[in-house]
């Protein structure tokens, strides 16, 4: 579990029903944060306008005047408001498979346990400890983070990532690859980092711009010594299944960093100008 913040952050909730706008306000002010309301994606655009944007967005989908997703794609499209993150609640089965083109940094089911609200929101507004961002990300606006905790939460994450990707024009090897990379360094962190534990948290950030896709994992686990896993290509290493992820990694991404405790992996590629032309994406 995240720490609670040293400096109050504050939160929007954007929630149609008056009963579960008020409580998760509650919640979230009795854990220590500011909380504003807004009863629809309408009434919330007029807020961020008109004041400080908060830290983060906790926004239903369905409501009514705006709806969750309408209140999406004028966030996005607006350059003052598209960087503040937002976890969205919804009470659709299938949300996790429709969810890329909303961008979200996260996403709850309804109905909805406040501990995994709070849960969801502590990475956004809980202030950094010593030396845990050690690998830095590019020079833009600040990448979303979520939590993960068991390989079911895997391939939302993929999809939002693949999402945001095709979104942004990328070519379909483009997107494959960062899909295909991302899967096995959080199938690593949680099987072989946690060992499978669920109560240790996998900590995702990332940020997809019209250049270059990037995403950086980071597990609870010992860390590792890369140079100590058998290279994949070599006679030991074709007798193993461990190493294969890291090269796989190498081959596709453009870059890929690890934090000197081993326990941390920045992936990045970069976007094939050329081949997305080619393909007409």
């Amino acid at each position: 579990m995240f720490p609670r913040p040293n400096a109050r952050k504050t939160v929007l909730v954007v929630e149609d029903d008056a009963l579960t706008r008020e409580a998760l306000v509650l919640a979230l002010e009795a854990d220590g944060h500011r909380a504003g309301r807004a009863a629809n994606g309408q009434e919330a655009l007029d807020l961020l306008r008109q004041g400080p944007p908060p830290d983060l967005i906790v926004l239903d989908l369905t409501m009514p005047v705006l709806d969750g997703w309408q209140f999406r794609r004028q966030q996005r499209a607006d350059a003052a408001l598209s960087a503040i993150p937002v976890v969205v609640l919804s009470a659709h089965s299938d949300l996790p498979r429709g969810a890329g083109p909303l961008g979200a940094a996260a996403h709850l089911q309804k109905p909805l346990e406040i501990g995994r609200l709070l849960d969801a929101v502590r990475p956004f507004l809980a202030a950094p400890r010593a030396g845990e961002h050690a690998i830095p990300a590019p020079e833009s606006p600040a990448p979303l983070a979520l939590v993960l905790r068991s390989t079911a939460e895997v391939a939302p994450l993929l999809d939002a990532v693949a999402g945001a990707m095709t979104g942004k024009g990328f070519a379909r090897k483009d997107v494959f690859g960062m899909r295909l990379s991302l899967e096995e360094a959080l199938v690593n962190a949680i099987k072989h980092g946690h060992r499978g534990d669920p109560a240790k948290q996998v900590r995702v950030r990332y940020q997809v711009t019209a250049e270059q896709a990037f995403v950086e994992v980071e597990d609870e686990g010992p860390g590792f010594d890369r140079d100590l896993v058998p290279d994949a290509l070599s006679a030991e290493g074709l007798e193993r299944a461990s190493g294969r992820g890291l090269l796989l990694m190498r081959h596709f991404m453009t870059w890929v960093r690890y934090n000197a405790r081993g326990n941390a992996v920045a992936l990045c590629k970069q976007r094939s100008v050329a081949l997305a032309h080619a393909e007409g994406t």
